[in-house]
């Protein structure tokens, strides 16, 4: 397989919070950032001959995707009952590499949405975090491909969560991230030509 970095321009800042009102204890180790976005995808380079010998039964694809998902994330501000606290990160990307890393393979097998292996790739799992795409999606004039991306991102996976399990939300205050998304660190991976039917 052979993989480069995707460098997309738009960046997002999102408010988000992670406790309810409504709610004494919230369980941070059960709770999840969910990040839906669609990305349109542009191969310049692909030429006709690349497109050569496909067919319904052969059919290169490609992964589109991040290896962890807290790479999502590339700086974060910590809010408590609606202020600013002293925690900001800037190198939340550094810090989500440096996690994933310390992890077992086995943490990261079946986490659908969370994290990505190039053993799970290469297999065609769909326990991984992005989306496959047939080569033949991208045979059009722009010679491009939109596809959506839906990426799970655990709370307890960022640094200041980590050793989170209840929050006394009552007590302590309401908690929200102030969160500035990047897609700078997308993949995109071509995939061994011994092509399968697999249903993206």
């Amino acid at each position: 397989m052979r993989n480069q970095l995707c460098r997309l321009i738009s960046h997002t800042e999102s408010t988000i919070n992670i406790t309810h009102a409504g709610h004494d204890i919230s369980q941070i180790n059960d709770s999840f950032l969910v990040v839906t976005q669609d990305v349109t995808i542009q191969i310049p380079q692909l030429s006709a001959p690349t497109f050569g010998g496909i067919t319904p039964d052969i059919c290169p694809y490609m992964y589109f995707g991040v290896k962890p998902s807290n790479q999502l994330i590339r700086q974060m501000k910590v809010i408590n009952n609606g202020k600013p606290t002293e925690y900001l990160s800037q190198e939340c990307v550094r810090e989500g590499f440096a996690y994933a890393n310390l992890k077992g393979a086995s943490e990261k097998r079946g986490k659908k949405g969370i994290h990505t292996t190039y053993e799970s790739v290469s297999q065609y799992s769909p326990d991984i975090c992005g989306v496959y795409i047939p080569l033949n999606s991208f045979k059009n004039g722009n010679k491009s491909a939109t596809v959506r991306m839906r990426s799970l991102i655990p709370i307890s996976d960022l640094l200041p969560f980590q050793s989170f399990c209840i929050y006394p939300s009552n007590i302590i205050g309401q908690l929200a991230l102030k969160v500035l998304f990047s897609p700078d660190y997308y993949r995109l991976t071509s995939i061994s030509t011994k092509c399968y039917q697999y249903q993206c």
